[in-house]
Formats: C-alpha cells, sequence, structure tokens
C-alpha cells in the first residue's frame, strides 16, 4: 500500500518536473530562430538599373547583388542625333543602383564647294542641327573673273539653280541624306561685275544687275555655261533702266532673248553691241523678250552701234539721230533701216549681209563704206549719200541693184565684183566710170 502512494509521489513529482521544462523552454521562445527569421537571412540583397533618355524613363529593372549581365535596351532615336548610353560599371559585392542616361551627338554633314565645275572641292565645311553655316567662304577669283556667288546644286546638268542667300542647315532640300552632303558651286563669269543669274528651262538668263559701272559687258557663259538672254524681274530695281550713267553696253551673240525696254531711260547710252536675234513679227507688248531697238529702249543719244547675227527690222533706227558709226556682222536687213540718219558718218559689213532696198538712203554725212563679205545691196540702198567718196563691193555679192548709189555727188571711185549689176546705178554721180572686177556679168 505504502509502495503504491509513493510510486504515485514519484509520478507527479516527473510529471510536475517535466511541466516545469517545457514551460521554461517555451519562455525562452524570443532567443529560439523561426522558420521565417530564417528564410529572411538567407534572401540576397537587390539592386536597381534604370534607362533613362532625353529624360525619359526608358527602363527600370531589379537585379541580385553579384549578377554581372544586364539587359540593355535599344537607345530611342531622335532626328540628326546618333545616340549612345554612358559608361557604366555593375557592383558586384554591394547594392548600388544604377541611372544610366542616353548620350545624344549631332550627325555631322558636310557642304563641299566646287568652283567651275572642278572635281576636286575647292573648300569643305561640316555642319550639324546645332551648328548651321551662318557665312558663306570667300571665293579668290582669277584675274577677269566676276564671282557671283554660291549656289545649290542637286544636279549634274543644272549648276546653280538657286543662288544661297541664307544659312544652310540640316533642313536643306539639296542635301543628299544617304551621303550627308550637299554640292556648292561658285556662280563665276567674265564680264562687268553685278550680274546675277537664272536658271530657266535648261539656259542660264541674267535676272539682276546690281553694278554702277559706265561701261557694261554682258557674260557670254556662268559657270562655263552659255548665258542665253536678258530677263529682268520687273518687281525690282537692279536693271538698266533709267541708269543715266550707262555710256557703252556689250551683250554678246550667243543671247538669243533681251528683254523689251531693256535700256529706257539710258539717256547718256552711246555705244551699244548686240545680237538682233528677233523675228520680223510685231512684239505684243513690252513684255516680250524681242530685241528690237525701239522695243529695247526709249533713248536717242545712240552714237555708236554693233550689230552681230539677226535681223534688222524696217525703221529700226529712224530715232538715232546721233548715230555716227555702224558695224554689221552677219545680218539680215530690211528695207529702210538706217533711212535718213543725218549724222552718221561710218558703216562696216563685215560678215554676211544683205542691205536692203533704201537701207542708208539719204545718209548725208556717210563718207566711208567698207565692205568685206555681203549677198546683194538693194534698190536705192546708198542713194543720196552725197558725202560718199569711194566703195568696192566684193564678188560675194549676187547684185547691186537699180538706183544704189543714186545721186551721190562726191563719189570718186566705185569698184564692183557683183555677179549683176542693175540699172543707173551711178544715176546723179559726178564719177565717169565703174571698175568692173571679175565675176560681172
Amino acid at each position: 500500500m505504502k509502495k503504491s502512494r509513493l510510486n504515485i509521489v514519484i509520478t507527479m513529482l516527473f510529471v510536475i518536473l517535466m511541466a516545469i521544462c517545457l514551460f521554461a523552454c517555451g519562455g525562452n521562445n524570443n532567443n529560439s530562430p523561426s522558420k521565417g527569421n530564417e528564410n529572411k537571412n538567407t534572401e540576397k540583397e537587390k539592386f536597381r538599373v534604370t534607362f533613362i533618355a532625353d529624360d525619359r524613363e526608358i527602363s527600370s529593372q531589379q537585379y541580385d547583388v553579384g549578377t554581372t549581365q544586364i539587359t540593355v535596351p535599344s537607345v530611342p532615336t531622335k532626328d540628326n542625333y546618333n545616340g549612345v548610353w554612358e559608361e557604366y560599371t555593375v557592383n558586384t559585392t554591394k547594392k548600388v543602383d544604377l541611372t544610366i542616361r542616353a548620350i545624344y551627338t549631332p550627325i555631322q554633314y558636310s557642304a563641299i564647294y566646287y568652283v567651275n565645275k572642278s572635281d576636286t572641292p575647292y573648300i569643305t565645311i561640316h555642319f550639324d542641327v546645332e551648328n548651321p553655316i551662318e557665312t558663306q567662304p570667300v571665293y579668290q577669283t582669277e584675274e577677269g573673273e566676276v564671282f557671283g556667288g554660291w549656289y545649290y546644286n542637286n544636279s549634274i546638268a543644272a549648276l546653280g539653280v538657286e543662288k544661297i542667300e541664307g544659312i544652310i542647315n540640316i533642313n536643306n532640300s539639296y542635301i543628299n541624306k544617304e551621303t550627308k552632303t550637299i554640292k556648292i558651286y561658285a556662280g563665276t563669269y567674265q564680264g562687268t561685275p553685278g550680274f546675277e543669274f537664272k536658271y530657266n528651262n535648261g539656259k542660264y538668263l541674267v535676272n539682276a544687275y546690281k553694278g554702277h559701272d559706265e561701261t557694261i559687258v554682258l557674260p557670254e557663259t556662268y559657270n562655263n555655261t552659255l548665258v542665253q538672254g536678258i530677263q529682268f524681274d520687273n518687281n525690282t530695281s537692279y536693271n538698266f533702266r533709267g541708269k543715266t550713267n550707262i555710256n557703252s553696253v556689250v551683250i554678246p551673240n550667243t543671247y538669243t532673248s533681251i528683254q523689251a525696254g531693256l535700256f529706257n531711260g539710258c539717256t547718256n547710252l552711246k555705244k551699244l553691241s548686240t545680237p538682233f536675234v528677233c523675228s520680223e513679227e510685231e512684239p505684243n507688248s513690252q513684255s516680250e523678250t524681242i530685241p528690237y531697238l525701239k522695243w529695247i529702249g526709249s533713248f536717242k543719244n545712240l552714237e555708236e552701234i554693233y550689230i552681230d547675227h539677226g535681223i534688222i527690222r524696217q525703221d529700226e533706227f529712224w530715232e538715232q539721230e546721233n548715230l555716227k558709226k555702224v558695224t554689221i556682222n552677219e545680218a539680215q536687213m530690211n528695207q529702210s533701216a538706217f533711212y535718213g540718219l543725218q549724222n552718221l558718218e561710218q558703216v562696216t559689213i563685215l560678215g554676211e549681209v544683205s542691205i536692203s532696198q533704201n537701207a542708208f538712203y539719204n545718209c548725208v554725212k556717210l563718207k566711208t563704206i567698207s565692205i568685206e563679205n555681203i549677198t546683194r545691196i538693194g534698190q536705192n540702198a546708198f542713194a543720196n549719200c552725197v558725202k560718199l567718196e569711194k566703195v568696192t563691193i566684193p564678188n560675194t555679192a549676187t547684185i547691186v541693184d537699180t538706183n544704189a548709189f543714186k545721186n551721190c555727188t562726191s563719189l570718186e571711185e566705185l569698184n564692183i565684183a557683183a555677179k549683176t549689176i542693175g540699172e543707173g546705178i551711178i544715176q546723179g554721180c559726178n564719177i565717169e566710170s565703174i571698175t568692173l572686177l571679175a565675176g560681172v556679168e
């Protein structure tokens, strides 16, 4: 009995002791790591990488510390710029966030300047979207050469399409977008400074004159290409009209159009060399480019004219009362072209010319005629030229027509090699005989 009770006591003490132990273990819970804390202590640290272009976030991603490879997005494109990401280094030992920015640099363009169609550049200037070409280079002209400015070029066949007036920037329509280049050509010519040109329907025309010279020599070529006419802009004052200081003008015979009213108000123009490239039709208005002299301008003080090719209209010079000297090369002359010019003293015929009926009729001061090549002399062509003293007609003339030298009372010598001679060619003259050269029928 006593033994049974002792066992019960021992058992209860053991239970109490175990309870105390369990309680003690539970009270020390804060010092025992939990499963969650164990996971937390084993998780790796992370860092963030952010890419920014022009203050705009392109991407942002996290990576474990120790990562050596990150995902790099493409740099966003930007017109007229090349873009790259700035250099960076990933820290593999500790957490360091990265911000990587795009760096943009302007795309470089090249303006290549040429002179006189040379294949070798005169100079090359680089420019970009931030730095346009604001001032054009200086071109050193050669002796006798005139620089008319720099011109854009968009094809080999058409140089000088548009003159450069302002800056050159990357928006210029003449830039070759593939090569990032623009070709520019110098406008040069031989002649009087101050001319400007336009390219129209496959040819150059003079379209402005900004000079102040007394003697004007219009250029025959521009950029080594023929200039073929004059067509001033009527909306500007950059022309010849009203320039009373002009006394001499030379127009090349390559010109096929000359603006009407070209020399209006040029009251002191005394010497003119011009091609008469017109037809025999009357112009309809002053705006037409037909170079009849009386349509070229209202001036009456002309003293000397050189006509190179073309047609001389009837009564063309009837207002030129002061004209003293006429030189004609390869032209067709309509009747009465120089009729009655009271002060005409000298006539020179160079190339193939046909002298029409009454061409120099009643030019009472005409004293000297020099003829190198002529096809015919019309009726009364030199009649009443009372000062005329000597004439020699070469064998290129097919006919000297009726009364050609009628009433030339001072005529002393007449030498003719024409094939046919009309009646009465020296009627009213004091000459006693005519020398017939070989070839007269």
